[in-house]
């Protein structure tokens, strides 16, 4: 059969959605797209001209985590944040790419804070984090950790098989952070019975590029099996250099390789069973109980 030339065009496109201007046309409007099984965005979740996204990023990584599509879209564009942005659950949140999508901080803390509280399997790449505090120091750009059960203190849940991917984390007008990216394990132990913290497992991480972290600018703590490449770090003033796997109190951390990146400043390993270092350019301080460690 075909169709007549006045015949009117019935299909539901993207020219058809509701506008963003108030919160049930936002609601429908995210609704028409995951019909149409199109990509849900944060600007899905805040009229035009928002001056503040923390909010609406928060709203939009609750949302999308809590539905069946996980995914979450970071238009290209700059994002002024003026508080943490938290990722609960396992959400694929990516940009246009590190040059154009861009998250900009303005407050002294964590820019986005991973937990493992509703699910594995975090995912971020292809945007930057860029603190823009006047040249004060924050936290750090990305800080993962375990998510504390506060019904159950000895039930913890992990963000295992973390992916971060194409990052540029940086800053502006001269903002500093403490810390690139963070990763601290520590908290999750074994509960029947083990001796060995389960920290965090599987992570991966490549291309990411760090500046001015004051601290580490990458910090592994109690990770377990994680990959890492193309990880260029760009260090800042102090600190002990670009990059720490490490694990106090005896606790190991293992299985840590490092393929095809330039670490600027030292690599410190500490209480670490199995770190590789595979073409990577940089000087290296060993702790104490540092097993298994291959520097090519």
């Amino acid at each position: 059969m075909t169709k007549a030339a006045n015949e009117p065009n019935l299909a539901l496109t993207t020219s058809s959605l509701p506008d963003r201007s108030t919160p049930d046309n936002r609601t429908a409007r995210r609704a028409v797209k995951r019909s149409l099984g199109l990509f849900v965005s944060v600007l899905d979740y805040a009229p035009a001209g928002t001056p503040d996204w923390t909010t609406a990023i928060n709203d939009a990584l609750l949302d999308v985590g809590a539905n069946a599509d996980k995914r979450l879209h970071l238009p290209a564009g700059n994002y002024v944040v003026s508080g943490v942005l938290n990722m609960a659950y396992p959400v694929d949140f990516f940009g246009d790419g590190m040059s154009l999508s861009v998250i900009k901080p303005t407050h002294l803390g964590t820019g986005l804070f991973i937990t493992g509280e509703f699910g594995t399997g975090p995912r971020v790449r292809d945007l930057t984090i860029g603190f823009d505090t006047a040249g004060a120091t924050s936290v750090a750009h990305i800080q993962v950790t375990n998510y504390q059960n506060v019904g159950s203190p000895t039930t913890q849940y992990s963000p295992d098989f973390l992916s971060l991917e194409n990052l540029n984390l940086t800053g502006y007008s001269s903002s500093k952070a403490q810390y690139n990216v963070l990763v601290n394990g520590s908290s999750r132990v074994n509960t029947v019975g083990g001796t060995v913290a389960i920290g965090i497992r599987s992570i991966a991480m490549k291309r990411i590029v760090g500046f001015n972290a004051t601290f580490r600018a990458l910090e592994l703590n109690h990770v377990r099996s994680g990959w890492y490449g193309d990880i260029n770090l760009y260090g800042g003033s102090g600190g002990v250099g670009g990059a720490a796997v490490i694990a106090p109190s005896g606790v190991l951390s293992y299985d840590n390789k490092f393929f095809g990146g330039s670490i600027n400043g030292t690599f410190a390993v500490a209480d670490c069973d199995g770190t590789g270092l595979y073409g990577v350019t940089t000087t290296v301080s060993r702790g104490a109980n540092v097993t298994n460690y291959v520097k090519y």
